[in-house]
C-alpha cells in the first residue's frame, strides 16, 4: 500500500533527514515543511547539525521522502519535547 503524505505529514512541522558520506561522517539537516502536494513536499532547511545555518529550498518526491536519495536519509518530524 502506498504511504500517503498526508496522513505523515503537514505544513509547518519541523522535519530533518541526514547526509551521509562516502567517507561515513554524518550531517543532520533540519528544517519546516512550507507547501505539499499529492506526490512531493517543500521543505526550507535552516539548520546543520543543530546550528542555524540556512541552506534553502528543496522539493522533495515521493520517493524522496520514504526512501531518500543520493545518501540522504528519508525525511522524518524532529523529535518533539515531552510535555
Amino acid at each position: 500500500m502506498k504511504k500517503n503524505i498526508y496522513d505523515v505529514f503537514k505544513p509547518g512541522d519541523r522535519v530533518y533527514r541526514k547526509y551521509i558520506d562516502i567517507d561515513g561522517s554524518n550531517s543532520r539537516y533540519e528544517g519546516i515543511i512550507l507547501s505539499l502536494t499529492k506526490d512531493s513536499m517543500e521543505v526550507f532547511w535552516d539548520r546543520v547539525n543543530g546550528k542555524y545555518k540556512p541552506t534553502g529550498f528543496t522539493k522533495c518526491s515521493m520517493e524522496e521522502i520514504f526512501d531518500g536519495s543520493s545518501g540522504y536519509t528519508p525525511i522524518k518530524h524532529r523529535h518533539r519535547f515531552p510535555w
